[in-house]
């Protein structure tokens, strides 16, 4: 069974405005409705990327745990922690949480920054990738960058197989969120 995670940037840039609402609720809604329509056999992981040093492992939800999962998300607030983006880590917890070797599993990083925490601010993502998919090279990680300053995390999706999404509206965040569950129907 294909497996799947999202890793949601709740820091505060996360509140920009983003057509008529906010990139953060645009995500939320967005990630919800992509939690509705993913295959009920598929369980579903939560990373939360938002307080520096670490993003915050928020586990995997059964298909029976959907509404708690969407409870989670809802409960993502930029002004719980200190607002730093924790990107790195969050990614590497994205990995963690998911086969990618023996099974094919699907990752989807969902953020508008790079990596704001002071120990790993300097770290190159595309590096990263490249550890991650060669210990795990059935692991896609699509990426959804909802802003303008987050191009140097495009590598990750080319790096693991993934692809690349820039919506520039909430319509659209919707759609690109579909397209990137679509593999596990």
């Amino acid at each position: 069974m294909p497996e799947m995670a999202i890793a949601f940037d709740g820091t505060d840039s996360m509140m920009t405005d983003f057509g008529n609402t906010t990139r953060l609720i645009a995500a939320k809604n967005a990630a919800k409705k992509l939690i509705q329509r993913t295959d009920k056999n598929v369980p579903i992981g939560l990373i939360e990327i938002n307080g520096c040093p670490q993003a915050k492992d928020r586990g995997f939800f059964s298909p029976i745990q959907r509404p708690a999962l969407i409870e989670a998300i809802n409960r993502i607030d930029p002004y719980r922690y200190d607002s730093k983006t924790p990107l790195i880590d969050g990614l590497n917890k994205l990995a963690s949480m998911l086969d990618g070797v023996n099974s094919e599993a699907v990752g989807i990083l969902i953020s508008d920054g790079e990596d704001t925490c002071p120990f790993t601010n300097g770290v190159d993502p595309c590096f990263v990738a490249q550890r991650i998919h060669a210990q795990k090279p059935k692991l896609k990680i699509h990426t959804i960058l909802i802003g303008d300053s987050i191009d140097s995390a495009s590598c990750i999706a080319h790096i693991t197989g993934g692809k690349v999404f820039k919506p520039a509206d909430e319509v659209q965040i919707e759609n690109e969120l579909k397209q990137a569950g679509e593999q596990l129907k």
